[in-house]
């Protein structure tokens, strides 16, 4: 079995977007997702699918209170959020990172 990595200041979480001593990366706080727009298309084509409309419809505010919850954690230091620090290289249309 493969040893862990030991974390040197050159390796470590500050050299991979980790706050050092405060936990996860760089996050905006103030980052809000906002309700589906499409809302109203998603319910009519899916009308067959009433679990899933609803599911839909309470995307953002699950989102967002999970989100909350955990930079509450975060915080009280029980919990390490690991994220990139930017998400900008890598587009929603592709899984492929741009070179």
């Amino acid at each position: 079995m493969a040893a862990w990595p030991t974390l040197s200041p050159m390796n470590g979480p500050s050299s991979r977007g980790v706050r050092p001593g405060g936990g996860g990366a760089e996050q905006d706080p103030s980052y809000v997702r906002r309700p589906e727009k499409l809302q109203p298309v998603i319910e009519r084509t899916y009308r067959e699918y009433p679990n899933f409309c609803r599911a839909m419809a309470r995307r953002a505010e699950q989102y967002n209170t999970c989100r909350e919850r955990l930079f509450q954690l975060e915080r009280e230091g029980r919990v390490l959020v690991l994220a990139p620090v930017s998400t900008t290289r890598y587009p929603a249309s592709s899984g492929i990172p741009k070179s």
